[in-house]
């Protein structure tokens, strides 16, 4: 009878020791299963973050677009006005892109003729690009009148000015006050 109690103990136990084993296997499926859900959770938000991310760099390449399309007109509209610096004078016709170089020569010697605008690569062209060794002189004159007043891009204001020091130069070498 012992044998058989004895049987029955180790049995009891067994069983005993496999439901533990049961319940720790379960609760581990189920940390599994929580842990996948979270998983699967955070990979929506990813999901969406990255959908969002995408909606972003969308909008921010339109815009890059836009803005250069917006840049290369600035750049044509610069160019037009380049090309149209000082076509606000009375010499329209020698500020155009291929000007004749001969004639705005000519246009310089000659005493009687008002000021004019002269386009940089004009100037550079007869200047040998500004060298030291082609000028002729420097200043001369108390009122301090440049002969070239040299700038990228004047604006209107500075080339009005430029053109009333031009103007009284000439009136003062003609003897006119």
């Amino acid at each position: 009878m012992f044998d058989r109690q004895d049987s029955a103990c180790s049995l009891q136990w067994t069983i005993q020791m496999k439901d533990k084993q049961i319940a720790v296997i379960s609760e581990k499926l189920n940390a599994h299963l929580a842990l996948f859900s979270s998983v699967g959770k955070e990979v929506a938000a990813v999901k969406q973050v990255l959908g969002n991310v995408k909606c972003l760099v969308g909008d921010k390449e339109n815009v890059v677009s836009d803005l250069k399309g917006k840049v290369e007109k600035i750049s044509v509209l610069e160019k037009d006005f380049v090309g149209m610096e000082g076509s606000t004078s009375k010499h329209d016709s020698l500020v155009q892109k291929h000007v004749d170089f001969g004639i705005l020569e000519n246009n310089i010697q000659d005493p009687t003729a008002t000021p004019m605008y002269l386009p940089m690569e004009f100037l550079k062209t007869i200047t040998c690009d500004f060298s030291k060794e082609q000028e002729l002189g420097r200043g001369g004159r108390a009122s301090g009148l440049h002969a070239v007043n040299r700038r990228a891009r004047p604006t209107r204001f500075e080339e009005s000015m430029f053109l009333q020091k031009i103007a009284t130069g000439h009136k003062i070498a003609r003897g006119e006050n």
